[in-house]
């Protein structure tokens, strides 16, 4: 009789209760419930009782393998407690005392045999064996995998390119076909469907999105955290799942259980635009005699040019403070602020976060101090901290929303004000007429102003450091930013999410995506190393980065793989984002041989595959008079790549570039220049003397629908040439093979969305 959901629940209540995890036949019970797959004909006898003539009756096959029931043996061939007999009463009985015999040796606790059907394999070829499997993680609820299984199932999962042997996703975003859209994928689809030179088709495609479901909706029955009542499943998965005669065959289904993971209350969010655009502020930890830090941000707010009028310090004793006036306490306030930014010591910090919420001071709150949650004594601090901002959002009208602790609060264009306490001899003020559309959302403050210092053109409307994440998180001010008009691009920066919180996120990515708009992450915390330096940098434990970055990818992320390309993303992304994104064909102009075949080599790579496409006829004659116009034509070939040769000067460059752009058969243009040929104008001197290829360039870009990018590889007596022009709206890359693998990037991401 096969197993109904009923069942299963019971089985898993009498499992939990018992405090074990789900016996194999209890497993298969799950398998029929939810019509993952066939399972091999079975009876599980007792301990108290011997095999009869009856148990045998359901089993067909010649031999039976017979299996140790026990809460305490795992690895049962280990321990003796697997065995093969003919199928007859006398052998079974003979190998059932065998078992025993063995396995009494490792566990007293011996609950019975599981008598199999054996099912016989036709072959151990690659992709005979699945595995599918759940496993609940703390930010983003369970997550389904599908791949190659057997006991290689880690080893090909470490020596197969990620996502090419298995394929992830989290069970609570996304439908069966989705997942199954995913499967194809992988190298493992190849194989199971016949697609692989010389290969059969082992499985249908039907069997396999079955499979899919029935793992989603057990899922989202016993696994979706504090949504569901009951025993919660930490992990489940079949291994092997076999594929023999066009079906799937579970041939062992393994289950544990786990804690329930509880998500955060909800936060009045709607409050993020008093932190980000506020119109009266108010500000703790300003000293009055050193220049410390709550001073330098004081100083940084007027610079800004804040309206002082609104502009507070909360300091006893003290009338003025840099020409802002003080008062006492929050009480003594003359308006309710819309933000105050708290810049004291961490024990200081809980009294003056009560005092904020008894008063009623604020709607937003910037927490400054560090060692709260890294330090002996701070996971104290930031507990009552987190009880005293959880019990406000309880209250009516749902008290101020808290960014940090340990971050350096937020740099707000729009809002006329930047927290960021370094000073301005050590990062310059980004304070554009226009700022660029582009919000950044670091959990680190460090992370932020090294690329901000890194990348000159880093302008952003919006910079947000999260720090711990002790109220606001990343997801948040995702969700409230979507459709925020002056934002295009979203930057953000991961070390670790509070529980569930990877869902949440995932779900603002998706709607980001929706929109139109390209949100960029950065996930650090990629192994132990990396976890564990995070976890003392944040006090968030960093997740399994193999699921955050499947599953961000999956919500339509741009996921980086390291912080250069991180940097190179955001840059294109900002001043591509308006452009046509048709095709991968690449145009490639420069005049340097080296460059050609560098960028040429540079045209595949990871999750991209770029063309360098012939230019069609018709515009091989207009570079063929282009060429002669310029007296290139002895020297240069009319076909791209176009090596224009030391001798091209600017307006060659400008002539040849638009007849590349205007190419039906180019989706994008990458112009690059070796400075130093004494034909074009790049230093300081000859660029001062007029119309330099930066302004000849921003003219092509402006005018053209398609991506345009820049590459200028020398020294630093150039940056000022590499400035220019990034100031006239374009990127530039250092290196012509860095800028064909991070454009290869960004072109494909935009090409399937």
């Amino acid at each position: 009789m096969i197993a109904t959901c009923e069942d299963v629940d019971q089985i898993l209540t009498t499992a939990a209760a018992e405090q074990r995890s789900l016996y194999e036949h209890e497993g298969y019970a799950v398998v029929e419930a939810f019509n993952l797959a066939n399972t091999p004909a079975h009876v599980f006898v007792p301990r108290a009782e011997e095999g009869t003539a009856d148990s045998l009756a359901g089993i067909s096959s010649q031999r039976v393998v017979l299996k140790i029931v026990s809460p305490d043996i795992t690895h049962k061939t280990e321990a003796g407690g697997v065995a093969f007999a003919l199928n007859n009463l006398d052998e079974v009985r003979t190998a059932v005392r065998r078992i025993y015999d063995a396995t009494g040796r490792v566990s007293s606790n011996l609950t019975g045999v599981l008598i199999c059907e054996c099912v016989e394999r036709a072959s151990d070829a690659l992709g005979r064996e699945l595995f599918v499997g759940l496993r609940m993680t703390r930010e983003f609820g369970p997550v389904l995998t599908a791949g190659f299984g057997g006991t290689d199932t880690e080893l090909l999962a470490q020596a197969i390119k990620p996502g090419q042997a298995s394929s992830t996703a989290s069970a609570l975003l996304s439908s069966p076909q989705d997942f199954f859209e995913l499967f194809k994928q992988t190298l493992c689809y190849t194989y199971v469907s016949g697609s692989a030179r010389g290969k059969k088709r082992l499985v249908a495609d039907d069997a396999l999105l079955r499979c899919f479901e029935g793992f989603i909706e057990l899922a989202r029955r016993h696994c979706a955290g504090d949504a569901t009542p009951g025993p919660a499943i930490e992990e489940f998965e079949i291994n092997p799942l076999m594929v023999e005669g066009n079906k799937l065959t579970a041939l062992d289904a393994v289950c544990r259980f786990g804690r329930r993971i509880v998500g955060r209350s909800p936060r009045p969010i709607a409050k993020i635009e008093k932190l980000l655009r506020p119109r009266s502020m108010a500000i703790v930890g300003v000293s009055g005699k050193t220049v410390n830090m709550g001073r330098i941000i004081l100083r940084n707010v007027r610079k800004c040019g804040f309206d002082t009028d609104h502009l507070y310090l909360i300091k006893p004793g003290e009338k003025l403070v840099d020409e802002t006036p003080c008062v006492a306490g929050f009480a003594e306030l003359p308006e309710k602020v819309d933000l105050i930014v708290v810049a004291i010591g961490a024990d200081q910090t809980p009294q003056c976060i009560r005092d904020i919420i008894r008063h009623d001071a604020a709607d937003a709150v910037i927490v400054i101090p560090g060692g709260m949650g890294e330090t002996e004594g701070g996971a104290e601090i930031e507990r009552t901290v987190k009880q005293e901002i959880t019990t406000a959002h309880q209250r009516p009208g749902g008290g101020p929303v808290f960014v940090g602790g340990n971050c350096l609060g937020v740099q707000s264009q729009p809002g006329k004000y930047d927290t960021f306490f370094i000073p301005p001899n050590k990062l310059k003020a980004r304070l554009a007429d226009t700022p660029r559309k582009l919000a950044c959302i670091s959990q680190s403050g460090a992370f932020l102003i090294t690329r901000m210092s890194n990348v000159g053109c880093l302008d952003p409307a919006y910079a947000v450091t999260m720090g711990n994440q002790i109220d606001l998180t990343v997801s948040d001010c995702l969700e409230f930013l979507a459709d925020n008009p002056d934002i295009d691009t979203y930057a953000i920066y991961l070390e670790g999410l509070i529980d569930l919180n990877g869902v949440k996120l995932a779900r603002a990515i998706e709607n980001l995506v929706e929109k139109g708009k390209t949100p960029i992450v950065y996930k650090a915390g990629r192994t132990a190393a990396g976890r564990t330096a995070t976890q003392g940098h944040t006090s968030v434990i960093a997740g399994d980065y193999a699921v955050c970055a499947a599953v961000l990818h999956n919500a339509g992320a741009l996921v980086a793989e390291t912080f250069r390309q991180f940097e190179q993303l955001v840059e294109l992304s900002c001043t591509l984002h308006h452009k046509q994104v048709n095709g991968m064909g690449l145009g490639v102009v420069t005049n340097a041989g080296f460059e050609s075949v560098g960028m040429a080599d540079a045209t595949s790579g990871p999750g991209y595959s770029l063309k360098v496409p012939a230019l069609g006829a018709d515009n091989e004659v207009r570079l063929r008079a282009a060429l002669k116009q310029f007296r290139l034509d002895t020297l240069v070939n009319p076909r791209n790549p176009l090596d224009l040769t030391p001798m091209a000067n600017d307006e060659a460059y400008e002539t040849c570039v638009r007849i590349m752009l205007e190419a039906d058969s180019i989706d994008a243009v990458v112009v690059s220049l070796v400075p130093l040929t004494p034909a074009i104008k790049t230093t300081p001197e000859e660029i001062a003397q007029g119309r330099t290829i930066a302004h000849r360039l921003a003219d092509l870009h402006a005018a053209s629908p398609k991506p345009l990018v820049a590459v200028l590889d020398s020294g630093s007596i150039y940056e000022a040439l590499a400035a220019d022009i990034r100031a006239q709206g374009l990127t530039v890359f250092r290196s012509a093979d860095q800028a064909v693998r991070s454009l290869g990037t960004y072109l494909a991401y935009r090409s399937k969305r």
